[in-house]
């Protein structure tokens, strides 16, 4: 399956409601704890709290690559990011592994990271060489390891962002029916698997280094264990697991040296992925969430051998395949920061497309109107930048309480 890149595209109708709309949204319901149970669950993670910095660096000490997944354009996760870079040197780890940018842009990282002074508009151009990612919370990664480095002495080691994914080149699709023909797609991705070659640059660029790093990607890059399922809900019926995400393959390599964190985010509908989205777990750690003390709501915590991991999930997609489906066949860690109706929007960077880089951005972005001569270069750029700054988190979470 090749690699998704989480871009919008160009002209499709732009996603506009208005108050009153949005307070029409039927909300989805949360469920009542057992009191028994909501206790014993309590109990657990005030017992054993730990921020989600502390979290994640405490998987350290028996694991060499941790794994970050996301539901993308959240900022409050991209901002732990941010945040986790000091942290992770500190405690002896030099690497951080993104998803948002090219392996064949290292140089370019490098640069930008390890330079007297930063360069926004290089960062920027990194950013848009991975899918047009022009995100103000995500370019300042590299502003934040960059922070980190500048203070540190010649004879210290820098910190280092490397850059997973694979350039694509999207010249070769014309229309939209280009994108169901495989031997174009091949062009488009080099004749490359999107998450084999991730996972093929953590292993050369960290494994084979006896190095550690932490991975931050898309949530179902970061699968190690678990399979993700390919079901026909009308027929009912499994049609294959995808055993080769980016973390499925590392996972092989390296067995329990990784592990595998989910930043809370919204799950796919046991109806079928066009349907609206569901609280992770049928909404109980949600529901637990808005009832602890308020010191203990941003949190991570363990699922595997845990009773967060004997969770069932009736709701989600994710339990197709498995008899019995519980959180720990989905991750081994979970970090919570906040309630899903309060996680805002990364912001999109002003006049990110521009006359200066439209022509790569035609070869860069998968929407074939790009390449259609009948539109006008501005009506291009003003496409891709409202199409990118309209709300898209806010929006799709106002269901959940």
């Amino acid at each position: 399956m090749k690699i998704i890149i989480c871009v919008v595209f160009l002209f499709f109708p732009l996603i506009i409601f208005s108050q009153s709309e949005e307070n029409n949204v039927q909300k989805i319901l949360l469920p009542k704890l057992d009191p028994a149970f909501e206790k014993e669950i309590t109990d657990y993670l005030i017992s054993n709290y730990k921020t989600p910095e502390d979290y994640v660096i405490s998987k350290f000490k028996n694991h060499d690559i941790v794994f970050l997944g996301e539901e993308h354009y959240i900022k409050q996760y991209v901002e732990l990011i941010h945040r986790l870079i000091p942290k992770l040197y500190e405690n002896g780890i030099y690497n951080l592994g993104i998803e948002f940018a090219n392996r064949e842009d290292q140089a370019l990282i490098d640069t930008v990271i390890y330079a007297d002074e930063y360069n926004d508009s290089l960062a920027q151009k990194i950013m848009l060489n991975c899918g047009i990612w022009g995100y103000r919370e995500y370019v300042d990664i590299l502003k934040s390891a960059w922070k980190l480095n500048i203070k540190l002495s010649d004879k210290q080691r820098k910190f280092r962002i490397i850059g997973l994914n694979i350039k694509s080149d999207w010249f070769w699709v014309k229309t939209k029916e280009d994108r169901k023909n495989p031997d174009i797609m091949n062009k488009v991705w080099k004749n490359e698997d999107g998450d084999s070659f991730m996972a093929r640059t953590i292993i050369e660029e960290i494994i084979d280094k006896n190095e550690k790093a932490l991975i931050y990607a898309g949530s179902y890059h970061t699968f190690t264990k678990y399979h993700q399922p390919d079901y026909n809900v009308h027929k009912k019926k499994l049609v294959r697991f995808n055993e080769k995400r980016m973390g499925n393959i590392i996972f092989r390599k390296i067995g329990n040296k990784t592990f595998n964190i989910y930043l809370h985010g919204h799950w796919r509908n046991a109806k079928g992925w066009s349907e609206q989205y569901v609280y992770p777990v049928d909404g109980v750690i949600d529901t637990l969430m808005k009832k602890i003390p308020e010191q203990y709501r941003y949190v991570g915590f363990d699922v595997m051998n845990t009773t967060f991991g004997e969770l069932k999930a009736e709701t989600s997609f994710f339990k197709y395949g498995y008899d019995n489906f519980t959180l720990k066949d989905f991750c081994d860690g979970y970090i919570y920061l906040a309630p899903l109706s309060e996680l805002k929007d990364v912001m999109w960077i002003e006049n990110f497309v521009n006359e200066s880089n439209i022509e790569e951005v035609k070869l860069l972005h998968p929407d074939p109107v790009l390449r259609d001569t009948s539109y006008t270069d501005k009506q291009k750029i003003d496409g891709v930048n409202k199409a990118n700054s309209n709300s898209k988190i806010e929006w799709i979470y106002r269901i959940f309480e």
